[in-house]
């Protein structure tokens, strides 16, 4: 979409707010909410969003900047524009229901949950009987059936060690456990680590499933999402099947920076 689309949608579904996210430098997901009036006001188009971003502080998010250096500008990317309906309160009997769906893709998250463990996370979801999160949930039309979220609360762990090409063992090593193709656009499973002093490092509440874990002396915040960065470190990472309660230990050999 361009802006002047995104003007005219949100218009014409009457949408209230815009939510701009983004994924900080440990794959979490941080976001901006601002009233829509804000991004459509083209009263002076250079001084709108679109043009300047919305300012946040940079120092509240794990990684970016030091506090005498916050001020940071997150600016909306129109392409990549979708409606989102507004969160569904789930019952008693786990039963809810979301109105006002377009067709588009989305990702699903649990939120203000109670009496619902930390490590909580999104098992599967299945939507007319098809795998509806991986990679992503799709809507092209009205579903003919219920949505089946499971939930899974029991995580796996994976205790990590880095050596060099000499067996020492390697601190302020990155280390990242990357998704398997299947999951590689849940961003939120990527998982970082830098070693301590021996070279260890440990990722404790993951979600279970198959992992490639590597570990660089140096590497650009974020390279791992690139498929193109990952493709040239091809059969160099090391295969991790993260199994619920069992927790685990591998050796990583140190990739040279790219």
């Amino acid at each position: 979409m361009t802006p002047e689309e995104v003007k005219a949608f949100c218009e014409s579904n009457a949408i209230r707010f815009v939510d701009v996210k983004f994924v900080d430098l440990f794959g979490q997901w941080q976001h901006i909410t601002r009233p829509i009036h804000e991004l459509n006001d083209w009263s002076d188009v250079n001084r709108s969003p679109w043009a300047n971003g919305y300012g946040f502080d940079g120092s509240s998010i794990r990684g970016f900047q030091k506090i005498e250096e916050s001020d940071m500008l997150l600016v909306p990317d129109p392409e990549t524009f979708e409606s989102a309906p507004l969160p569904a309160k789930v019952g008693p009997s786990g039963a809810f229901t979301i109105t006002g769906l377009v067709p588009g893709t989305y990702q699903i998250a649990i939120t203000d949950a109670e009496n619902v463990p930390d490590e909580t996370y999104v098992k599967s979801v299945l939507l007319d009987n098809t795998d509806a999160i991986n990679p992503r949930l799709v809507i092209t039309g009205e579903p003919r059936g219920p949505m089946e979220i499971v939930l899974g609360t029991t995580t796996g762990q994976v205790e990590v060690k880095v050596t060099n090409a000499k067996q020492d063992p390697v601190a302020g090593a990155r280390v990242v456990l990357v998704p398997d193709l299947a999951r590689r656009q849940h961003f939120d499973l990527y998982q970082v680590q830098t070693t301590l002093e021996r070279g260890e490092v440990g990722f404790g509440g993951l979600p279970p499933g198959e992992y490639q874990a590597f570990a660089w002396e140096s590497v650009e915040d974020g390279a791992w999402w690139d498929p193109a960065f990952l493709q040239r470190y091809d059969g160099l990472g090391k295969a991790v099947h993260v199994t619920a309660g069992a927790p685990q230990t591998i050796d990583l050999t140190l990739l040279p920076p790219h």
